[in-house]
């Protein structure tokens, strides 16, 4: 992983490489293998487990360590299951020369035990190495996974070493020692009972088509440490390099440098924590034992890497930022919570605006031209914008309800602006040459444990740009209780992890408030669908039934539609079409027999909505989109039934992470009051009747704090009809309470 903090010119001056080449060693079984194969000319393992049934399709070549094993594209090998691997708990890792690139779009299978409801570890048609769990969701439970795309970084004849760690938590994946992606389980992991598993196809099929060398199982899941030592360990080390050739670091900034070693095998990465690091100038680039670099006063340094007998420098140079960050004055329309609103999110705001010369944006940096003051009067009003979306979209169905009242109010405690670029980190997968921002450096510099652990801090949005070879998230978590979920890559390193959960949106300064927007959507889309998956198993009532899909997870027009799709359509982004559709978006019930009604664009275009200043975006029907999508969701007192359940407040999940996933909240619970139950005695009768009559005529008060219990005409306000619904119903003229529209 290359990292390039944001504020350094730097020179890399490569000196002396020396040395002799050194041998690293095999694995040798430690009290948690079950199974480890050498493959030099055999196949049995190191403690006399043997092949079971007919074996084919194997051959040798060199390997890691002497030989390793050539799998055929057709081969056939399998190890009996008892005491060889534990399904639930466990890991796989081993050396792997593909026959294959990448991108070549076939399955290449290293791991099968059984088929359905069995495991499979390998790589896929769709060019992603990957492990499934519970193949095909069998006996009722979910199937899980973790994957990572490898079309542009696996080529055939190297070398390459993965591992696949489970437990009763987590799915991981490392190559090349390093924690690529991981998955958290929501649900336990099942007893395989296969009498016997395959290694090197997929139950006798899509056959690996490699070299593998050096293969362990172990019963427990080893640590990423662990994983890295045995990465470290194939490595016999030739020669050692640093880069990148170039960086550029401003004071207090950081970089955690690249060290690749020259092999027998090729070249190949190893962390910066492998190696022993000095510095010739501490004060102005210090490093750690990590191999972290650390700017300090401008000046030069150099510091020195030391591996194996082998040693490269790098020299850092580090310069002071052309101006200091600057603490903004904060707007009283951010500073204070919608009216009425249920519960708060306290918000972090940073601002990073790249200058040159600390009157104007660096148009090259961010392909924005203008002032900074221009551009910050700018980020205000998209800000604002954005703030009363989110706000008036918690309303439940407010467009039809002035009354209702917002489930979550934003609070801006902090405004910081930094006039600097964004730093890069990771490479984005799906685009070469592309890197994420890197949050860890940028939340560290702001102080966000302060902000999260002290002050309650929810949501941080950092306006930057999508310009050049920056791409920021769109939305990103940091939980301590479930891990990234997220619509990221769900890299569970790449925030720093606290006390509490907090999410990380990243606004694009060139575009508008409803790219903002957006990204809250995506985020919506991604929490509530891992609730609906916790608690049952899947997540077709927010998918099929809210979104709208068909069985094979088309979809479909007529339900509530998404953040890329209104009801109208199935074209992705096409916000503005007036094709009219039947949909019950506006009497959203998960069964479909909500009363549909004719939408287009002007259905949610022509809503009055009361944008501040009166100054709303320009692209209006986008906006509003968003806003009538909202709250159309199942928000407070909606009433919406399931079966015997009812719908529950779906903004709980962004308003406080930890406290709805802690209570097991699901989108659905059963219904925790008894309509027309004023006096709390667990009977509807008489008496409530009366307590509701002598409300209605001024003569008490308190029936405000019992709105869904009161509200038995389910319209969100407490009013004569109520008290004529609950006579009837009485005087067993209603079936039931509440009577809905």
């Amino acid at each position: 992983m290359r990292h390039f903090p944001l504020t350094c010119r730097v020179c890399v001056l490569v000196l002396c490489l020396a040395g002799s080449g050194l041998f690293a060693a095999e694995l040798t079984s430690d009290g948690n293998t079950l199974l480890l194969l050498h493959f030099n000319n055999t196949l049995t393992g190191a403690n006399g487990e043997a092949p079971v049934g007919s074996v084919s399709g194997i051959s040798y070549d060199s390997g890691i360590f002497g030989n390793g094993a050539v799998f055929s594209a057709s081969n056939k090998l399998q190890y009996a299951r008892t005491d060889n691997i534990d399904s639930q708990t466990g890991t796989l890792e081993f050396w792997i020369k593909p026959q294959w690139n990448g991108n070549d779009g076939a399955d290449h299978y290293v791991f099968a035990l059984g088929v359905a409801g069995g495991m499979l570890m390998g790589k896929d048609g769709g060019n992603y190495w990957k492990c499934l769990f519970n193949r095909y969701g069998a006996g009722g439970s979910p199937e899980s996974g973790c994957g990572i795309p490898i079309s542009n970084d696996w080529e055939a004849g190297h070398w390459y070493h993965a591992a696949f760690t489970w437990d009763a938590n987590y799915l991981k994946i490392y190559v090349n020692g390093e924690l690529k992606n991981q998955q958290t389980l929501t649900a336990p992991l099942p007893s395989v009972l296969e009498t016997n598993f395959y290694l090197g196809s997929d139950n006798g099929n899509a056959g690996v088509a490699a070299v593998i060398d050096e293969l362990r199982i172990s019963d427990i899941a080893r640590t990423a440490d662990e994983i890295s030592a045995s990465y470290i360990a194939g490595l016999t080390v030739t020669g050692l390099n640093v880069t990148p050739e170039s960086l550029s670091l401003l004071c207090t900034w950081w970089a955690y440098p690249e060290l690749t070693v020259t092999t027998a095998q090729g070249s190949h990465s190893i962390p910066a924590s492998a190696a022993q690091w000095s510095s010739n100038h501490a004060a102005v680039a210090d490093v750690d034992e990590l191999g972290k670099i650390i700017a300090g006063q401008a000046g030069t340094a150099v510091i020195t890497a030391s591996y194996e007998g082998y040693t490269d420098t790098v020299t850092v140079t580090v310069s002071d930022p052309v101006r200091p960050p600057q603490v903004e004055s904060i707007d009283s329309y951010l500073a204070t919570p919608a009216a009425g609103h249920l519960q708060t999110i306290p918000v972090l705001i940073l601002r990073y605006l790249p200058t040159r010369d600390g009157t104007t944006v660096d148009t090259a940096e961010t392909g924005w031209t203008s002032s900074l003051n221009e551009l910050k009067a700018h980020i205000d009003r998209l800000t604002i914008q954005t703030k009363f979306i989110l706000e008036e979209g918690s309303r439940f169905r407010g467009y039809r309800h002035p009354g209702a009242v917002p489930s979550i109010g934003y609070q801006v405690i902090r405004i910081v602006t930094v006039y600097e670029e964004l730093p890069k980190e990771r490479q984005v997968p799906w685009n070469p040459g592309v890197f994420f921002p890197d949050y860890n450096q940028i939340l560290d510099r702001a102080d966000i444990e302060h902000y999260v652990n002290d002050l309650g801090v929810k949501e941080v949005w950092i306006w930057g740009y999508h310009h050049g070879d920056i791409e920021q998230p769109e939305s990103n978590m940091s939980s301590p209780l479930t891990g990234d979920v997220s619509n990221s890559s769900r890299f569970n390193d790449d925030l720093p992890i606290l006390d509490h959960t907090y999410t990380v949106y990243g606004y694009n300064f060139t575009r508008s408030a409803c790219e903002s927007a957006h990204d809250h959507g995506h985020q919506l889309e991604a929490i509530l669908s891992y609730a609906n998956q916790l608690q049952d198993g899947q997540a077709d009532l927010f998918w099929k039934q809210f979104v709208g899909q068909n069985a094979g997870g088309a979809f479909i027009t007529g339900r509530c539609g998404w953040t890329h799709m209104p009801p109208n359509t199935t074209e992705d982004y096409n916000y503005w079409s007036t094709t009219q559709v039947n949909s019950d978006i506006e009497d959203w019930r998960p069964d479909g027999t909500g009363e549909k009604i004719k939408v287009n664009a002007n259905t949610w275009g022509g809503i009055a909505y009361a944008w501040p200043d009166g100054v709303a975006p320009d692209d209006l029907i986008q906006a509003q989109w968003y806003i009538y999508w909202m709250q159309n969701m199942p928000g407070h007192n909606n009433g919406i039934s399931y079966g015997t359940e009812f719908m529950t407040n779906w903004w709980r999940f962004t308003a406080d992470w930890d406290a709805a996933i802690g209570a097991d909240l699901g989108l659905h619970a059963p219904a925790t009051t008894a309509y027309g139950d004023f006096d709390g005695d667990g009977h509807c009768d008489a008496t409530d009747a009366i307590l509701l009559a002598d409300y209605l005529c001024g003569n008490m008060s308190g029936l405000d704090d019992l709105l869904v219990e009161a509200d038995v005409r389910v319209d969100l306000h407490i009013k004569s009809s109520d008290l004529v619904v609950l006579q009837c119903y009485l005087a067993g003229r209603l079936p039931t309470l509440p009577l809905r529209d």
